[in-house]
């Protein structure tokens, strides 16, 4: 999980617009959640941008 992967000292995006549940309000808590310290909220465009500037 997120938290785990924190846990162990790695550095963890969550791509909001790339992830979703049957539910608004759980995901929106989710989102709250994980951004208070276990993971980055980033945009999947963020992540395109970020691999195409590695190569």
């Amino acid at each position: 999980t997120a938290r785990s992967a924190f846990m162990r000292n790695f550095e963890v995006f969550f791509v909001v617009d790339g992830t979703a549940t049957y539910n608004r309000n759980f995901h929106l808590a989710t989102l709250l959640n994980l951004s208070h310290g276990f993971a980055i909220p980033v945009l999947t465009q963020e992540i395109i941008n970020f691999l195409k500037n590695e190569n």
